[in-house]
């Protein structure tokens, strides 16, 4: 089963669900206990909760960040020139109080592959960020 998602305004994406969803069979009383819930939502305040949030982290000089590492994702960029059409990029997680933040930086990259063990405690800060150059970190395992 293939099926297109249009995004909450109504426009196409351009992506599609392929194959069977991963959500599993549910009993009656299982979608009753969903029901209540979410019922019950109005009534939490949203400020207790924890952010769960990615967003890429577009570093500026001076700029830093505090977090546990949480491994490695895989970007996709588009690009003509690669074979398949797209370019692959590999990405450092950062848990952050703020949520997760993903890094593509070469040298973020670079600096974490093979030293930093997932869960350790870091600190990444920003040192240079001039347009039309790499920027530059300082970065730190904390703990």
């Amino acid at each position: 089963m293939n099926e297109q998602l249009i995004t909450t305004d109504g426009e196409v994406t351009g992506l599609e669900i392929k194959g069977d969803a991963f959500v599993a069979p549910v009993t009656k009383e299982e979608i009753e206990e969903r029901q209540r819930k979410l019922k019950s939502l109005d009534d939490i305040d949203v400020n207790t909760g924890t952010s769960i949030v990615s967003s890429y982290w577009e570093a500026r000089q001076g700029d830093e960040i505090r977090g546990i590492f949480m491994g490695w994702k895989i970007l996709e960029k588009k690009d003509p020139n690669e074979a398949e059409g797209v370019k692959k990029i590999p990405a450092v997680v950062i848990e952050t109080k703020e949520g997760q933040r993903i890094i593509g930086a070469m040298q973020v990259v670079d600096s974490f592959y093979g030293k930093v063990p997932d869960g350790a405690a870091v600190w990444v800060k920003c040192t240079k960020a001039k347009t039309g150059e790499m920027k530059e970190f300082e970065i730190k395992v904390i703990g």
